[in-house]
């Protein structure tokens, strides 16, 4: 896959839909500033389950189904990424 497949930019609106979940799931309140980083780590990690939009990550993960599989490993990459900043 190529680096800028990787590097999508994540909308506004989806990145705040993701920081809600994440904060409903786990307390941990994500600033702006982590958005490239969490956009570069969560494209890989859907990439791999055949995902290649954000857009189609956040239907996913918003579906019943995605809902039940998906919040939790997302969490864990997104507590990844704050754990490589800090």
């Amino acid at each position: 896959m190529e680096n800028n497949k990787c590097i999508e930019v994540i909308e506004d609106s989806a990145f705040q839909e993701l920081v809600c979940i994440i904060c409903e799931e786990s307390g941990i309140q994500m600033s702006g500033s982590l958005k490239i980083q969490a956009a570069y780590h969560l494209k890989q990690w859907f990439a791999q389950r055949g995902i290649f939009s954000f857009d189609d990550y956040c239907d996913y993960l918003f579906s019943k189904r995605g809902t039940k599989e998906e919040v939790t490993h997302m969490v864990s990459v997104i507590t990844t990424v704050i754990g490589l900043v800090q």
